[in-house]
């Protein structure tokens, strides 16, 4: 299993979201572009100082995508703490005079934070109506076209409005916790009862329409608002709930506990704090839920491209599709590749297969274990990519990042680990509201467990072992 890790100035940190385990040459060279510009322009808006020349995003030659954590840091110092993106919180001057010329900046990156706050719902509403229309498509070469053309601008312009408000999330949570009198109960405060979230809006939904009978007019409903969700969700061959409905029968019936609330603070402005904080964390879960609105579409594209591409003996199978790049696809939708290509093509895609699957020696694990969500659990490991099989109940499940789209899942789960070390993962998120016990940067547990190993965690200190 990946872990996270840092080298050389880059790291897996928001790149493990992004681009979950090893991405795809579709995948990658679909979002590239798209995440270089939209991280950009966050950066350049929030007050960063000049952009490097390179590349903000790399891919190795087994498929992880790191993200160049300077630049990062930068722009984080740039806003005094205002916002930032990574697990990283940047030193803040203190002081008057430090305070006094650090005003602008502050004023500048929380008036973009609220301004993309304010935003998020028009946006989301385009995407999910985009998705209705991709959805109701005869795919005629003309709406293969169209749709082609569609794919970056929609991608940039949801990966802008996701980053922007995931580095205001950040400095939301911060914020919170230096409010609190009992900052250890952070947790509760912030996600008892935070409805508006699509992720676990979708877990309660799916798994209350998943007891009900395939053709019932709930799971019907169910599946076109959410249908778009399902493990892997981020990923161009994800196991998306419309897709393959049968998945629902893995979801379980019970539901878990409610996060107990609490609100220790300082009156007034531990009010605005958390009333700050929680509209920040369900407009980023909206921006999430557009991002895998552009995810699930550009698949269904791909897999359309993919019929083209057997038509033409191209590649063998229609996975093989998502091992040719974005500008590759292009030329077969519009009929650029054809029969006399099929050699070139195939070698191909069979060269980078194998390069893709090839075994690489992983990186050293970065350990920064951080308490998540209060509780205590016990139970076996999950590491299986669902829906391979059924988790029994209890499971604690291990990820380099926490998969939002198993959250219906986790209704029977014990608890989360993550090796990624960012609170504001949008996994971590629903995890919380779940009321799950998650514990973030657990990198060498992660990395060294094996399937069905009893773990003990407890996400209110950080602590897990191995029993």
């Amino acid at each position: 299993m990946a872990v996270t890790t840092t080298h050389a100035g880059w790291s897996r940190e928001l790149a493990c979201d992004l681009f979950p385990g090893s991405a795809t040459p579709f995948a990658w060279t679909l979002l590239r572009g798209p995440a270089e510009t939209a991280l950009r322009r966050v950066l350049t808006e929030l007050g960063a100082p000049a952009m490097p020349t390179h590349a903000l995003w790399q891919r190795q030659a087994d498929g992880r995508v790191y993200v160049a954590a300077g630049p990062l840091a930068e722009a984080g110092a740039a806003t005094h703490g205002a916002a930032w993106l990574g697990p990283e919180r940047p030193v803040v001057a203190t002081g008057p005079l430090a305070r006094l010329s650090a005003a602008g900046a502050i004023r500048r990156a929380q008036g973009r934070v609220s301004a993309a706050a304010d935003e998020v719902n028009a946006g989301h509403a385009r995407l999910a109506q985009w998705l209705t229309w991709v959805r109701q498509l005869p795919w005629t070469q003309a709406d293969v076209l169209h749709v082609m053309e569609e794919l970056e601008p929609r991608a940039t312009a949801a990966l802008h409005s996701y980053l922007t408000l995931r580095a205001g999330l950040a400095a939301a949570y911060a914020e919170l916790w230096e409010r609190l009198e009992r900052p250890e109960r952070w947790h509760g405060a912030l996600f008892a009862g935070l409805t508006g979230l699509p992720t676990v809006e979708a877990a309660y939904t799916l798994a209350t329409a998943a007891q009900d009978t395939p053709t019932s007019l709930a799971r019907q409903e169910a599946l076109a608002r959410y249908g778009h969700r399902g493990p892997g969700e981020l990923r161009p061959d994800a196991a998306r709930w419309l897709d393959q409905p049968e998945l629902l029968n893995l979801l379980p019936q019970r539901r878990a506990a409610e996060t107990q609330a609490h609100a220790d603070g300082r009156g007034r402005s531990v009010a605005e704090a958390l009333r700050r904080a929680r509209d920040l964390t369900r407009a980023a879960d909206l921006a999430w839920d557009g991002l895998v609105i552009v995810m699930a579409v550009a698949q269904r594209w791909a897999q359309v491209t993919a019929h083209e591409a057997l038509a033409a003996q191209l590649i063998f199978r229609p996975a093989d599709a998502l091992f040719l790049e974005l500008e590759e696809l292009k030329q077969i939708a519009t009929g650029e590749w054809h029969r006399g290509d099929a050699d070139q093509v195939q070698a191909e895609v069979a060269q980078r297969r194998i390069a893709l699957e090839a075994i690489m020696t992983p990186a050293p694990a970065v350990d920064r274990p951080a308490p998540v969500s209060h509780g205590q659990a016990q139970g076996p490991t999950y590491l299986a990519a669902p829906p391979a099989n059924l988790p029994p109940p209890g499971a604690i499940w291990l990820a380099e990042s926490a998969d939002p789209g198993c959250a219906p899942l986790w209704l029977a789960a014990g608890g989360v680990i993550s090796a990624a070390a960012d609170p504001c993962a949008p996994g971590l998120i629903a995890a919380r509201v779940l009321g799950l016990p998650a514990v973030a940067g657990a990198a060498t547990l992660v990395a060294q467990a094996r399937p069905g190993q009893q773990i003990t965690l407890d996400g209110g200190t950080g602590r897990v072992a191995v029993v």
